[in-house]
């Protein structure tokens, strides 16, 4: 006689289909129309997306507002730590090997630089000497060997192009070379007096702001930096 389960089971068709279905994956129900719309509206709109750029840009224009003074007296700064180590290192240099060193910052026009650009090195003249390029927008002058500092940045008969200081076996300067933006040089082959080499930030409009002193003692050679207060870095 068969057996009764079997004979239920066999008169219920959902029970097969439901035994025959097991370890088999189950089928996605298809979403309604309100789920489709719920499912749409979780993502971002266009609205709220350009107002999330929107918020972004102005954050970042309020961060490059606070931070840009900042910056430029960052550039300012680094310029003239940087002339003031690549001018110890060309002492220290005459120093150690018991002869004249020359420092040498120079104005360099095109090329691979930018427009305008200082360079600066500490032993110019040498077969394998390097050059350590100033951030952009830092123009130099010195009043050194004579020669008076232009006041007004934006004079193009005014300025140099080139400024040599040579230092001797003791450490002492022995002379100061200044070439001009016409190319004629003026040499003090025994400076005596203090003279400064002065940095200034071409985007600053701020005068204190814009200027760093370098003071150079010719008979000990050493240097020190000051701003346009007077004030010693």
């Amino acid at each position: 006689m068969p057996d009764a389960r079997c004979q239920i089971e066999d008169r219920n068709p959902k029970s097969k289909i439901e035994n025959g279905s097991k370890g088999m994956p189950a089928m996605r129900t298809p979403l309604t129309a309100s789920e489709s719309r719920r499912h749409l509206r979780s993502g971002f709109t266009l609205v709220e997306l350009m107002t999330s750029i929107g918020i972004i840009i102005f954050i970042l224009s309020v961060t490059m507002v606070a931070f840009g003074p900042l910056m430029k007296s960052s550039g300012l700064k680094t310029a003239s730590r940087t002339v003031r180590t690549v001018m110890e290192g060309a002492r220290i240099r005459a120093i150690q090997q018991h002869r004249r060193v020359r420092f040498e910052a120079q104005l360099v026009v095109g090329t691979e630089f930018s427009t305008r650009q200082w360079t600066v090195t500490p032993n110019a003249g040498d077969p394998l000497h390097e050059w350590t390029r100033l951030p952009e927008f830092v123009s130099i002058n010195t009043d050194g060997a004579g020669n008076p500092i232009a006041a007004d940045l934006n004079d193009a008969a005014e300025g140099i192009k080139a400024v040599g200081v040579t230092f001797g076996p003791d450490g002492s300067v022995v002379r100061v070379l200044v070439t001009d933006k016409s190319g004629a040089t003026t040499t003090d082959d025994s400076p005596s007096q203090m003279f400064r080499i002065r940095l200034a930030n071409l985007r600053e409009t701020a005068k204190a702001d814009m200027f760093r002193y370098i003071h150079i003692t010719p008979l000990t050679g050493g240097s020190v930096t000051v701003d346009e207060a007077g004030e010693v870095y």
